[in-house]
């Protein structure tokens, strides 16, 4: 974990892990004024006078207020047949006497249940609201009225009839149907899969299926189910024709066609499509495709061999540049030794990305001028981490300068002199201070940046300063 150490300057306020007083501190510069406080006592404010504090408190003692002076110790009390209140060690158990005597209204705005039976526990009184349960046990109650509901049926339903509330006994309603649904409940279930009820006349129904639902259907009552040719399109062009269950393939008569045309490079004649080539040029071996070598000239499309090319190639400079500023069909390579060098007094244009696989890219010019926001460096050493960053020329001891890297060490920032220019390694001479700004203050679990021992800590709103010392 990290730890941070506050940096005591005008105007922040102290955070220290211990403090040695000769007197009390007293209550307005922050302090208890009290030299010692009673273990397990309640403290009491007095203004700016010192802090006290009382007895321990008994078993369900509380500090009772009386609006003017220090609170009073006592305990709660009950009343008798209302409420009963046991103080314990740490608690206060208040409840109700088994026999409770409440002296006036007593509304309840949800339910009230009784436990126990009707004859041991006796509820008297006058009430209002309702009751749940079979009321057996109830007595003074005002019995209900007879009175009788009649049920008027919908459609489809036969007559209901009417029934009276407060019966001795229980009482059938038995529910009919009528009209259409009864001659449905009269048809039944169906025989097998895939009938369709019909219906054969006024107020009958019957389940039909194969011909005989064809028939009801008017649906070729008299064949089969596949007795209908189907062709598509025209009868002189049969691409695809239906037959009972059978589907026939056609053919298509590219001839006939006045749709078809040939684009460039084919030519259609009759039934056939053919590639049309030159064939000075480009032949067709059975399935094979092939190109045949021919002389080239300046501005000619023919193709040649490398010999040829070499011949084009000496005839002079503008033939070999008008040859590259067109698509080489893929990579090429200039040289093809260790020391080949190639050289260009003029200015050089990449248009894509330059690579370049040597080790030592040697720039030789007054400054540098990088568009680039960023630059990536030490880009080899994924596998094993190395020291990387920028040495400065200094002194007169030529090849030597001052170093700002990155150590890979301590994985921070640092600083270094006297170092050659083909240093690989670099020992810190001291490190890069990193600062982190934050509205709270940090805690051990804070490793800021991450960079170590030095990192600083600026909490804005309060402008006290920390230092990482761990």
């Amino acid at each position: 974990m990290a730890t941070w150490k506050k940096v005591l300057v005008s105007g922040s306020s102290a955070e220290l892990s211990a403090l040695t007083l000769d007197t009390q501190l007293a209550v307005g510069q922050g302090g208890t004024g009290a030299t010692t406080l009673t273990d397990g006592g309640v403290l009491l404010g007095s203004g700016t006078g010192a802090i006290s504090a009382t007895a321990v408190l008994g078993n369900g003692e509380l500090l009772i207020g009386d609006n003017s002076g220090d609170p009073t110790v006592a305990t709660l009390t009950g009343t008798s047949n209302e409420v009963e209140i046991s103080n314990g060690a740490g608690s206060i158990t208040i409840g109700l006497p088994n026999d409770v005597t409440i002296g006036q209204d007593l509304t309840v705005t949800r339910n009230l249940s009784n436990s126990g039976a009707v004859a041991d526990s006796q509820i008297t009184g006058s009430f209002t609201g309702s009751f749940s349960g079979d009321g057996s046990n109830l007595t003074g109650l005002t019995s209900a009225n007879n009175s009788t509901i009649t049920l008027s049926p919908g459609a489809g339903l036969a007559a209901l009839g009417d029934f009276t509330l407060n019966q001795a006994g229980d009482e059938t309603i038995t529910i009919g149907v009528d009209g259409v649904l009864e001659d449905l409940d009269t048809l039944g279930a169906a025989g097998s899969d895939g009938q369709f009820i019909v219906a054969t006349g006024e107020g009958a129904f019957a389940y039909e299926s194969g011909a005989t639902a064809r028939a009801s259907l008017g649906v070729d009552a008299a064949g089969t189910d596949n007795s209908t040719d189907v062709t598509l399109v025209t009868t002189s062009h049969d691409y695809l024709s239906i037959s009972g269950q059978a589907i026939t393939l056609g053919q298509i008569d590219i001839g006939d066609d006045t749709n078809l045309a040939a684009g460039d490079g084919l030519a259609l004649s009759g039934d056939s499509l053919a590639v049309n080539v030159d064939d000075a040029t480009i032949e067709i071996n059975s399935d094979n495709v092939r190109a045949k070598t021919a002389a080239i000239a300046d501005g000619g499309t023919a193709l040649a061999t490398a010999d040829q090319i070499h011949t084009f190639y000496t005839a002079g400079g503008a033939n070999l540049a008008t040859a590259l500023n067109t698509d080489l069909g893929g990579d090429f390579i200039i040289g093809n030794q260790s020391d080949d060098t190639a050289k260009f007094t003029g200015d050089l244009t990449v248009g894509g990305d330059l690579n370049v696989n040597g080790t030592l890219t040697s720039i030789n010019s007054t400054n540098l001028n990088v568009k680039d926001q960023f630059i990536f460096a030490a880009s080899g050493s994924t596998a094993a981490n190395v020291d990387g960053g920028l040495i400065v020329q200094e002194g007169s001891n030529h090849n030597t300068g001052s170093a700002f890297y990155h150590d890979t060490d301590s994985n921070r920032w640092a600083v270094a002199k006297n170092i050659p220019a083909s240093a690989t390694a670099v020992t810190p001479l001291q490190h890069v201070v990193t600062t982190t700004l934050s509205t709270s203050n940090p805690v051990e679990t804070d490793a800021a940046g991450g960079y170590g021992v030095g990192e600083m800590w600026v909490e804005t709103d309060t402008q006290d300063i920390y230092i990482r010392t761990n």
